[in-house]
């Protein structure tokens, strides 16, 4: 990569993960029960928490600057929305990381109901810029007899 590459670079959603439970502790991230993307529940409403993990990358050039972060679930047939967080995130220039990249962990624990069998979207993206999607299945269990 040149200069001119290095310098134009923008924050990236680098990974985007599904799981039962997901935590960030000491810049490290902890998933359990994770990368799925069916769920098939014994009947509907179906309540459950849903365990959101996001890595943001932010390139040195845009250290100490703010960033918006934004998680979406939507429908896949008409995109209405389930639930959205939004958040800032600003990074500062720790020592001896001249020059690299920083990788940010986020971790989110979300309550959902699902109403029915549906085609979901989760969708992340960083200062309006959408990074990455991971589709979810929510299967009728009843049908599938």
């Amino acid at each position: 990569m040149d200069i001119e590459d290095a310098i134009n670079r923008k924050t990236e959603v680098d990974y985007l993960l599904l799981a039962d439970h997901a935590a960030v502790a000491e810049g490290k991230l902890y998933l359990s029960g994770g990368g799925w993307d069916r769920v098939a529940p014994p009947a509907f409403p179906h309540h459950m928490v849903i365990g959101i993990a996001v890595g943001i990358r932010v390139p040195y050039t845009e250290t100490d600057e703010s960033h918006t972060v934004r998680i979406l679930l939507e429908r896949g047939d008409d995109a209405a929305s389930v639930f959205q967080i939004d958040g800032d995130l600003e990074v500062g220039r720790p020592p001896g990381t001249r020059g690299r990249d920083l990788m940010i962990p986020m971790a989110f624990n979300v309550p959902v109901t699902f109403e029915g069998a549906d085609d979901l979207v989760l969708v992340a993206s960083v200062d309006g810029r959408e990074g990455k999607r991971y589709q979810i299945r929510v299967e009728d269990r009843r049908r599938a007899r």
